[in-house]
């Protein structure tokens, strides 16, 4: 199986991600194809692996509502008769049932506070998201859904001290919303991710205190600490692991 038939993009301004795709192949398909793949290449044996979880253990939500399965082949309306939101749907189901995780790199108040976010989780088959600082600063910019907590914050409050207590509050949100994946894949996704200060990228003991402080302030177990990709970081990933901090490595553009 190659990545290039598919191509998914995720829009969170328009109603949904787009998916687009050279070829259909069902989870049935993919399992097939798989089964063919050389057994000596351990990293397809964990993509064989997780095509068959992906057949038979679904999004929490997709299974509650008798969602896409292999072996259900009329479940979805005649073509005449699918919407364009639809069909872009049940694409993002199909892709999720090849063994895809679908993440929003994105995150803002209205999305969390409207129900758009719920109901991402429970018809697009969306499983995590994550933050940083840019996506905040748009956030903010826009819009007045922070205006009331910002009210509340002392005058004395900083800037960083202000963008971290935005920032906890809707990764916490947003940890809330991702629950019952987390609980569902028993801790395998439905994670939230939240980074550390870009200033310290190259201090490793000041990575690893801030990783420990945010993990205790957002406090929940699904909430996924960002370190940056550098040789400190590496350090300060170690420990956090060690420590059983969930920790996403970011800011890794080449090898």
């Amino acid at each position: 199986m190659t990545s290039k038939g598919w191509k998914c993009t995720m829009d969170p301004k328009k109603e949904g991600g787009r998916l687009t795709q050279s070829t259909h192949r069902t989870p049935t398909a993919i399992q097939t194809r798989l089964a063919h793949v050389p057994t000596q290449s351990k990293g397809r044996n964990r993509l064989r692996e997780r095509a068959n979880d992906r057949a038979t253990n679904y999004h929490p939500f997709l299974r509650q509502r008798g969602g896409p399965t292999s072996g259900r082949p009329n479940q979805y309306p005649p073509a005449a008769n699918i919407s364009l939101s639809y069909a872009m749907t049940t694409r993002l189901h199909t892709l999720h049932n090849a063994g895809q995780s679908l993440w929003l790199d994105y995150i803002d108040r209205v999305m969390l506070g409207n129900g758009d976010l719920a109901r991402r989780i429970r018809d697009d088959a969306l499983t995590g998201m994550t933050s940083n600082p840019t996506i905040f600063e748009k956030a903010l910019a826009e819009g007045a859904s922070y205006d009331e907590q910002l009210r509340t914050l002392p005058d004395t409050a900083t800037d960083r001290e202000v963008f971290e207590a935005v920032a906890t509050t809707d990764v916490r949100a947003a940890c809330d919303a991702f629950r019952a994946v987390y609980d569902d894949t028993h801790g395998g996704d439905g994670f939230v991710s939240l980074e550390v200060s870009p200033d310290l990228a190259r201090d490793s003991a000041g990575t690893v205190v801030e990783a420990k402080r945010l993990w205790q302030i957002v406090n929940r177990p699904n909430v996924m600490i960002k370190v940056p990709g550098t040789v400190e970081g590496a350090d300060a990933v170690r420990q956090l692991i060690a420590d059983g901090i969930n920790v996403n490595i970011t800011l890794l553009f080449a090898i």
